[in-house]
């Protein structure tokens, strides 16, 4: 069995004061020479608001106190704070070269990295491994889970408007994890991935990758056990999953928190659950030791977490709880000192711009980046022509072949992109592919099934795999498990 305690609930309650009372504060408007001469240095060639920064220098405003002033192709001369760069870093109105991006890992501070959005898109689209680090905020803040990728995106792409994230940075990339969560990423965000990392086909010395999510199955309330020598004696809530729990006790976090409830207060000890779901409908347990009202719910705010919460008089938490991982069960447990009195228990901007913006960059291409434009062109070129000849093409077979290859090809072009433009082209058109060659399968194989003749179940049965293989809908996957049973029969 593993087993770890967690930090003394005083702790949790005043990390929990303290994340509430600190700001975030304004950006600074200098900084010391060094950092203002390699800022300098990075926005030199780079677009800001559709016009090529010609050059640039670095200006003292004293006391070692520098901002960056620069030079515009209209022959424009402009004084840019460090303040004035942080905004315009988040709204996107500075293109650096190489198809990279400016950015400030914090609000209060000058100092900066630079992003390559083309590594890190090459990255996502060949490995199939994300390591999700839990930020600032979550009760999971500094631990790490490894998941399987069904699917990398682009936000643009579908069309939705999540939430920038906590510096002020939109999102643009998508994960689709196997399990089910969609994650959405910031450049700030996918910085951070790139550093540590976080994308691979191993999942290294963690060993556990999370595929399916694990579905909550029973509430177990364990009675007080014999008092051991000391006059402690414990009681635990188990919850039994579906299949064995790879995670560890790390990975179930307990805080608790102060919450009112009509006209009285109540205190809430929660057990949080990653990469979970609800099975059946739970029952409540009423009350088992200082513990009442103990219950899973899930988490309105994250997908795939369930939490575990029950209320309590904190006055009565002497010792911390532990988390014990046993094959398919987490059990929760908790001490009491036989001789306390438990008696009080209360209830408880725009494509264009960005088109005009990389034709400006003009920048002469390496021997790398001339190689990988050369094989995107020639993998578009390739697959829009394959994709084109599909379209005309009676013969079932070979349709299909045409069809796959071209999303093959559209994959390849992806991975070679070198700007925005072409990373969206590639993508849409290999996201356009992957949802119309499942509907063409289902199409086929129904006509095939109604048919006179008794239909080839084998051969069927390979292009549904396929069609599921390529497809997130619901109804899809809902018709092709229909179809397979038809088949079974």
């Amino acid at each position: 069995m593993k087993r770890t305690p967690i930090v003394r609930v005083a702790v949790l309650l005043a990390s929990m004061m303290l994340t509430g009372i600190c700001g975030a504060g304004a950006a600074p408007k200098y900084t010391d020479r060094e950092n203002a001469l390699e800022l300098a240095k990075v926005l030199d060639k780079s677009v800001f608001r559709n016009h090529l920064v010609g050059s640039t220098f670095i200006q003292s405003a004293g006391d070692d106190r520098y901002f960056i002033k620069v030079v515009l192709d209209n022959n424009v001369s402009q004084n840019w704070t460090i303040d004035q760069i942080h905004a315009w870093s988040k709204s996107e109105e500075i293109l650096l070269s190489g198809n990279r991006v400016l950015l400030f890992p914090s609000r209060q501070s000058a100092r900066f990295v630079v992003f390559g959005k083309n590594e890190f898109a090459r990255q996502a689209l060949r490995y199939s491994i994300y390591a999700k680090r839990y930020p600032v905020g979550d009760p999971l803040a500094g631990r790490t889970i490894h998941f399987e990728v069904r699917e990398f995106n682009l936000v643009e792409l579908l069309g939705v408007a999540p939430p920038a994230d906590p510096q002020g940075y939109r999102k643009h990339f998508v994960f689709d994890l196997v399990n089910g969560q969609r994650e959405y990423l910031s450049h700030l965000d996918a910085y951070d991935v790139l550093m540590r990392n976080g994308l691979s086909d191993e999942p290294g010395a963690a060993g556990v990758v999370m595929r399916r999510a694990y579905r909550l199955r029973q509430l177990v309330p364990h009675a007080v056990q014999d008092k051991n020598d000391d006059g402690i004696v414990s009681f635990s809530v188990e919850m039994i999953f579906d299949q064995p729990i790879g995670l560890g006790p790390e990975h179930f976090p307990i805080r608790m928190f102060e919450q009112t409830v009509g006209s009285h207060t109540e205190f809430v000890l929660e057990v949080v659950v990653p990469n979970a779901e609800l099975g059946a409908q739970l029952s409540t347990i009423g009350q088992l030791e200082y513990l009442s009202r103990i219950r899973a719910i899930a988490d309105l705010q994250h997908q795939k977490r369930v939490l575990l919460q029950a209320r309590l008089n904190p006055d009565v938490l002497d010792l911390p709880p532990e988390i014990e991982i046993d094959g398919v069960s987490v059990r929760i447990k908790f001490s009491k000192v036989i001789d306390q009195s438990v008696l009080e228990r209360r209830a408880l901007y725009d494509l264009d711009l960005r088109i005009r913006q990389e034709q400006l960059i003009g920048r002469s291409l390496s021997a790398e980046e001339t190689r990988k434009r050369r094989t995107y062109l020639l993998a578009m070129d390739a697959g829009l022509a394959q994709w084109r000849r599909a379209r005309n093409e009676p013969n079932f077979e070979v349709k299909k072949d045409l069809m796959t290859t071209a999303l093959a090809n559209f994959k390849e072009a992806a991975v070679n992109a070198t700007t925005d433009r072409e990373l969206q082209d590639a993508m849409r058109e290999r996201n356009a592919a992957a949802t119309r060659i499942p509907l063409f399968i289902l199409d086929y194989v129904r006509l095939q099934m109604g048919s006179a003749r008794a239909p080839d179940a084998p051969i069927l049965m390979s292009h549904l795999s396929t069609a599921v293989a390529l497809t997130r809908d619901p109804e899809v996957i809902s018709i092709v498990r229909e179809f397979v049973r038809r088949l079974g029969q």
